[in-house]
This record gives structure tokens, C-alpha cells and sequence, in this order.
């Protein structure tokens, strides 16, 4: 068997796991496969790329000649088929890998928008550089697009209402919840953080849920389920996040919501593993249900 072992992933856990097994192992052949790019970044720092604050090589997570002092190849593709008996993975356009043990870290992806509407022009997610690079080109200098509406009561709902914000575009905030942030914040901290949001102009709305996005080709507005309706040039639709099994499709390897594992990370396919984001926990293996990973837990 091939002593070549693959990554699917350039991600936290993906390329941690390259790391470590270079350590371990100074002669075994490691490759990482990415679709989204050629080197792993920080992905909480893309506010700040959208804000000029950094740009976007800044936030490589290592310089460009770690990947050959490390001797570990990197593949752009986009993986089409695992084939656990064959140990072979099949990239779009043809290019077949064959591996000896694979790690599959491809991470989450952002859950769709689940309201009519949603593929209207003009309703944006903020996920990967691919996110932000289309809300750049959307909203530019703030000049074309005057009102938004974000959608979504966790960080990456602040986090993208910030980044309107900074481009002179009006922003309501809206939070099904009747606080921001409830299930993680005691009343208290969640009061601080909705006073300062205030203070910075956004007109956040509480225990406010969305119903439809309207317009012809473009959004134009969100209707919320008390029949309000407010106009938008932008929607940033931000309602949480879902494991990428996508590279799994037709694999046989078991998943649920993620892709099932046991203590030691092995999935029910012989020589293939799982970390971060995109695993669940087999309940029969650790005694609990699905967790939500981090970036700490990934590494």
C-alpha cells in the first residue's frame, strides 16, 4: 500500500494534521487538496481584508517556503469521488491520486439562506475570500449601495454589518432572538453589546425574523413575518454554518449531519480519517452527541 498519505483540505485541521505527521515522519509523501485556494488563511481576519485594514496575503497562516522545507505538495482541485476500496481519490478534470491514508478536513460550508428570494442578485454570505471578494466588487465605495439588511443574530452577523458600515452603507440588523448573541451571552453582556452596536448607528431590530426577499432579478427589500418591509440594496443572509461533505457524495463513507467517526477519527471506510469542523461523533463511541468544533478543537 501506498505510503502517500492525502489531505483533503487546507484548512486549520488539514494542515495542522500535515504539520504534526511531518514531524512524526520525515519520509512519508503528504498532499493537500484545496478548491478555494492555494494556501490556508485565517479565515476570521476577512472582515478586516474588506475593511483594508490587512490585505489578503497578510493572513496566510505560514510563509511560502514552509510548504517545501516541509515537503508537503499542494493540489488545487476540487475532489469528485473518494474510492475507499480503490484508495484513490478523482479530481474535477480527470486527475486521479491514489493514497495510503487520507484525512478528510474539509471543514463547513455556509448554510443557505432558507427564504424565498434568496437567489435574487445582490443576497451575499460571508464564509470564504470568494464571499468577500463579491461583496467588494457589490457594495465598492458605498456610493452605489446606500441600504442593507443583515440577517442573523451570531458573530458573523456583527461582524458583516461591521463591514457595511464602514463602506457609509445603512445597515438594519436583524435578530430573531430577543437578544443578541442570548444563548451564549448572560442578559447583562448581551445589553453591552447591543447598546454599542446601537451607538455605532445600525439600527438593530430584535425579535425580528425575515419572511421573503422581493425584487425583480435584484433584491430590493426583506419582508419580515410582521408584514414589515424594508428596503435593501444588499441582504447578507448569515444563518449559521453546516459540515462540507460534498467530496463524500457517492463514497459509502457514513455521515449524518457530518461524517461519522470513533474516538481515534477513523470513519467506516478502511485507511480514511476525519478532524474539524466536517466530523460528528458516532454517540456509540464517546457517549454524547455531535459537538460543534472550533479552530482550537480542529487543531
Amino acid at each position: 500500500m501506498s505510503s502517500h498519505v492525502a489531505i483533503i483540505g487546507n484548512g486549520i485541521a488539514g494542515v495542522t494534521a500535515a504539520r504534526v505527521l511531518r514531524k512524526a515522519d520525515a519520509r512519508v509523501a503528504i498532499t493537500l487538496v484545496s478548491d478555494e485556494t492555494d494556501y490556508p488563511y485565517a479565515r476570521t481576519a476577512l472582515m478586516y481584508v474588506f475593511m483594508g485594514h490587512v490585505r489578503f496575503g497578510d493572513t496566510k497562516l505560514y510563509e511560502d517556503d514552509f510548504w517545501q522545507q516541509n515537503r508537503i505538495r499542494r493540489v488545487r482541485g476540487r475532489v469528485e469521488a473518494i474510492e475507499p476500496a480503490a484508495h484513490r481519490l478523482r479530481l474535477t478534470g480527470g486527475q486521479a491520486l491514489d493514497y495510503g491514508k487520507l484525512l478528510v478536513a474539509t471543514g463547513s460550508e455556509a448554510t443557505a439562506a432558507p427564504w424565498p428570494g434568496a437567489h435574487l442578485e445582490g443576497v451575499h454570505q460571508l464564509w470564504g475570500i470568494a464571499d468577500v471578494e463579491k461583496l467588494d466588487a457589490a457594495v465598492g465605495d458605498g456610493r452605489a449601495v446606500r441600504r442593507a439588511v443583515v440577517i442573523g443574530g451570531g458573530l458573523t452577523g456583527v461582524e458583516l454589518a461591521e463591514m457595511l458600515h464602514t463602506r457609509g452603507v445603512a445597515v438594519t440588523f436583524l435578530v430573531r432572538d430577543a437578544r443578541f448573541m442570548g444563548r451564549a451571552l448572560p442578559p447583562e453582556e448581551s445589553a453591552l453589546v447591543e447598546a454599542e452596536i446601537v451607538r455605532h448607528g445600525i439600527d438593530l431590530r430584535l425579535e425580528t425574523e425575515a419572511a421573503r426577499f422581493t425584487g425583480a432579478g435584484r433584491v430590493a427589500a426583506v419582508e419580515t413575518t410582521d408584514g414589515e418591509t424594508i428596503p435593501a440594496d444588499v441582504v447578507g443572509a448569515t444563518v449559521g454554518v453546516r459540515p462540507n461533505l460534498s467530496a463524500l457524495a457517492g463514497s459509502g463513507i457514513e455521515t449524518a449531519r457530518g461524517v461519522l467517526v470513533d474516538r481515534y477519527l477513523r470513519t467506516s471506510a478502511p485507511d480514511v480519517y476525519a478532524a474539524g469542523d466536517c466530523l460528528e461523533w458516532r454517540e456509540s463511541e464517546v457517549g454524547h452527541a455531535p459537538v460543534e468544533q472550533l479552530w482550537y478543537t480542529a487543531r
